[in-house]
């Protein structure tokens, strides 16, 4: 009997230098490359492969994964600690990017987004959603706009009230 082992992408770039520094400059990546062989990890485990091909291949590949994407359903998932840091990654990666879906509040995450990067490589970034804090009233007393002064305070240390 055989086990599913972990499964690893790879993508196709013109510039692997620059796409490497992208990776880790954005997602915390680390370089693992060894003999000639181009990789990347996250948290001590193989995150994907890095393949250098022409300026031309490239481009055939960025322009398939961004008009073809919608039929693809693969995403490299990161969740981070706090929701200020996927703010900040989503603004690096839908600048030469595609968002899929916008930044938003989930009932299980104080901020989630879809996004395709520069290279082709679809995202679905997370922080976790944290409990609010002591006193919370939800925030909409009746006929009240959203957002309790407690909320605001709480957001100065990543709670994002769900009902904004």
């Amino acid at each position: 009997m055989s086990t599913l082992g972990e499964i690893t992408g790879a993508i196709l770039v013109d510039n692997i230098s620059e796409a490497k520094k992208f990776y880790k400059e954005t997602f915390g990546l680390t370089d693992v490359s060894y003999h000639g062989m181009d990789m990347l990890e996250l948290n001590g485990k193989l995150f994907f492969y890095m393949w250098e091909v022409s300026k031309k291949q490239a481009e055939e590949y960025r322009n398939f994964m961004f008009t073809q994407s919608d039929k693809l359903i693969i995403y490299a998932t990161i969740e981070f600690e706090t929701a200020e840091e996927v703010r900040n990654v989503y603004t690096i990666v839908a600048k030469e990017g595609k968002v899929k879906r916008p930044i938003s509040v989930q009932p299980w995450s104080a901020g989630s987004a879809d996004v395709m990067d520069k290279y082709g490589v679809n995202w679905y970034i997370s922080a976790p959603m944290v409990p609010p804090p002591d006193g919370c009233l939800a925030c909409v007393p009746a006929g009240e706009k959203p957002g309790c002064d407690l909320c605001i305070r709480w957001s100065e240390v990543d709670y994002i009230c769900p009902k904004i």
